[in-house]
């Protein structure tokens, strides 16, 4: 079993602590690569839509041609609202 360590601390830096530990973990989801089916599935579209996203430059994979797309979460959500983008 592991060892616990408890301390104390007031709520304005306990509040601080889970503020931290939060936008750390959003950082890392936000920097997470994404795969065509996980961009399909977001969009609610077919892969052959997103393939033709990419050659129409809808998206932008973030890995060179010829290996399977990747894509970059940051930029498929659109940041002035954290929605996925309106691609038509």
């Amino acid at each position: 079993m592991p060892d616990v360590t408890i301390i104390q601390v007031n709520p304005d830096d306990f509040l601080e602590r889970i503020r931290l530990v939060v936008q750390s973990e959003l950082q890392q989801v936000n920097d997470r690569p994404m795969s065509r089916r996980e961009v399909a599935e977001m969009f609610g579209k077919s892969l052959p839509t997103i393939d033709k996203w990419i050659r129409l430059g809808k998206i932008r994979r973030i890995n060179p041609e010829g290996v399977h797309p990747i894509f970059s979460y940051k930029e498929i959500i659109n940041p002035k609202n954290n929605q996925p983008c309106t691609h038509k």
